[in-house]
């Protein structure tokens, strides 16, 4: 008794406390990824992948020595 006709979940009852709860685990997920984002480790990952790929295509002999010299000069000049 006392609880109002909401049931003592406040304005929106337990939708509202569903919708408080789902929008606090957006904003940390929000504030993860711009931590990740800015602080630069999705730079490294991609000079990764392109090294490996350039290696792969080495191994598979679809480019000579020399283009892979050149492109792997390329790449770590980035």
């Amino acid at each position: 008794m006392g609880y109002g006709m909401m049931g003592g979940w406040g304005g929106f009852g337990l939708i509202g406390l569903i919708f408080q709860i789902a929008a606090l685990i957006a904003i940390v997920y929000l504030v993860m990824y711009a931590v990740r984002f800015f602080s630069g480790n999705h730079r490294s990952s991609h000079a990764d992948d392109a090294q490996k790929i350039l290696a792969e295509r080495f191994a598979r002999g679809e480019i000579s020595a020399e283009e892979y010299r050149s492109m792997k000069e390329q790449l770590d000049s980035k």
